[in-house]
């Protein structure tokens, strides 16, 4: 019989906080660099979302390597979210529920966020940045410069001879604004 360390988890408690594939939420499995060294994958794959903090994930992680005197808990696969927030050792907890708190759009568009700013990605750098979709690089320079105010009293006529790819060159060689993937994000 092996010695429990701690008090492990009864089944209800796996139940409470086990993946639901079909819920695509974001989800680590987790084990233990000691079972995986001894050749075994023994683990659970847990909702992320059904934590309240970090502490209480690794907490369950813990207790459901109750058999180890020190599990040193080993996040071996990850889905549902970005993976710049996953690490074999560590997870960056609070950006995850953040990204998950997102709507389906603003998640799209911060995989392009990301995608470009790299390991430096926040949700709040991104929530200030994000200048939203569109098809075009002109129809994001027109959008700007008449959510600014900028063509507040410009004739009409003069508004049809605008060079919107022009100003938008411009935008972006400056520095102030780039795109990827249609997304629009202002240099902060």
């Amino acid at each position: 019989m092996k010695t429990m360390y701690r008090e492990p988890l009864t089944a209800e408690e796996i139940n409470l906080h086990k993946n639901n594939y079909e819920n695509k939420t974001p989800a680590v499995y987790i084990g233990t660099y000691g079972k995986y060294n001894e050749g075994s994958l023994f683990g659970c794959w847990v909702d992320i979302t059904t934590f309240d903090s970090y502490e209480e994930l690794l907490e369950f992680g813990e207790r459901l390597h109750a058999d180890e005197a020190d599990p040193e808990l080993m996040f071996q696969d990850y889905e549902c979210f970005p993976r710049e927030y996953y690490g074999e050792s560590h997870l960056d907890f609070e950006e995850i529920k953040a990204w998950y708190n997102l709507d389906s759009d603003e998640q799209e568009a911060f995989e392009a966020y990301i995608e470009y700013e790299g390991k430096s990605a926040s949700i709040e750098k991104f929530q200030e940045a994000y200048s939203g979709h569109f098809d075009t690089p002109e129809e994001f320079a027109e959008a700007l410069y008449y959510n600014t105010g900028m063509m507040e009293g410009v004739p009409e006529w003069v508004m049809g001879s605008i060079d919107w790819s022009s100003i938008w060159r411009n935008l972006r060689c400056a520095g102030d604004y780039w795109e990827n993937k249609g997304y629009y994000f202002a240099s902060c």
